[in-house]
């Protein structure tokens, strides 16, 4: 299997895995009912993000290939989608998963496509080691000039030798692979970066932190961003 088929393939998994549990839900939900309703818009919603993954992938010839495309986004309101899309999932496997913002509105230059895909990649990882009756909390931070999103969780967490090397590509045998290498690398297309601290038995912490800035001055900064 090739690089761009194993990106492509982890990508589709949480959007699949999505759309099985709102499958699953609607079984139970028979009838002309809001709810029911919800279910299928979910449903079609990320069957909607898995089309544009594929086409991503048919237009790039790797992931960090090409500049970012900004648009003038709410980060508050973007993040608070994507994790009521990942509730229902977390409820299924009997995990808590919480949402906080130290501010309303965080308007600012946001590449929406790249930014979904980064933090459904962190909220995949952190619903797959966490275990039942554990957590997965979201933090959004207004920071002056910059924001933070805080993915964090009291799963399994990582050894410490093996910390350094979770964004390398091909580190694939903690389950930590391609996601966390295209993760790092479209956040640095967008001018920021992710780390990551974490303890074994304790849980991980991922915190992605992008400057809050126009759309025109993070467009007047993608060449020197993409230079190397």
């Amino acid at each position: 299997m090739n690089t761009k088929n194993a990106e492509l393939m982890h990508d589709l998994r949480m959007p699949l895995q999505l759309m099985v549990s709102c499958a699953q839900l609607l079984e139970l939900e028979v009838g002309e009912n809001d709810r029911a309703q919800e279910y299928i818009h979910l449903l079609m919603k990320n069957a909607l993000e898995m089309q544009r993954m594929l086409s991503g992938a048919l237009e790039q010839q790797r992931p960090e290939a090409g500049p970012a495309r900004f648009v003038r986004s709410d980060l508050v309101a973007r993040t608070w989608e994507t994790f009521h899309r990942c509730r229902l999932y977390a409820d299924r496997r009997n995990v808590r998963i919480d949402f906080f913002a130290n501010t309303n509105r965080l308007e600012m230059a946001l590449d929406e496509e790249k930014y979904d895909r980064i933090l459904l990649n962190l909220l995949s990882n952190a619903l797959k080691f966490t275990p039942e009756g554990g957590y997965v909390r979201i933090t959004v931070r207004a920071l002056n000039d910059f924001a933070e999103v805080e993915v964090a969780d009291n799963g399994c967490g990582i050894e410490p030798d093996r910390l350094d090397s979770i964004f390398d590509l091909h580190k694939t045998d903690t389950g930590y692979g391609f996601g966390l290498y295209i993760a790092r690398e479209y956040a640095r297309r967008m001018g920021g970066t992710l780390r990551a601290s974490s303890e074994p038995e304790r849980g991980s912490v991922f915190t992605l932190r992008l400057p809050v800035r126009s759309v025109k001055a993070a467009q007047q900064e993608i060449p020197a961003a993409c230079s190397d």
